[in-house]
């Protein structure tokens, strides 16, 4: 079980990350955190929250992976905005699965469900809507 969130007083980025000013330029307040206890954040690397607030500044909180690490972090906890939680989402997990399983040509399904052609073959070749089996 985690700790208590140590929360960033000051200022915040618009995406809800704390900001401060060090060394010399802006940084997300979790980075210098990262950075002045645990030393340089290798290059490419992300700095991840295990509790999911981006205003917190604990290092027990902190890990550094990739930028994969977390999107797969993202996925796991149900954050991510894939399929109908997209806002931009046309189709939904059932269309989805309909369309794969249709003998139905692309135009006819982009009509059907009023979308393009590139969308319905984005989908049958699982380009998009990975997710969906």
């Amino acid at each position: 079980m985690l700790s208590d969130c140590i929360l960033w007083p000051k200022s915040w980025h618009k995406r809800g990350y704390g900001q401060r000013y060090y060394k010399g330029r802006q940084w997300y307040a979790h980075r210098a955190a990262w950075d002045e206890q645990r030393g340089p954040i290798p290059k490419g690397m992300c700095v991840l929250h295990k509790c999911d607030n981006p205003r917190c500044v604990n290092i027990e909180h902190l890990w550094i992976g990739t930028m994969a690490d977390n999107q797969r972090d993202m996925a796991q906890k149900k954050r991510s905005m894939l399929g109908e939680r997209h806002p931009g989402a046309k189709l939904t997990g059932k269309q989805v699965k309909e369309i794969r399983a249709s003998k139905l040509s692309g135009k006819e399904l982009g009509v059907k469900y009023a979308v393009t052609r590139d969308a319905i073959y984005a989908v049958k070749k699982y380009r998009n809507w990975k997710h969906i089996r």
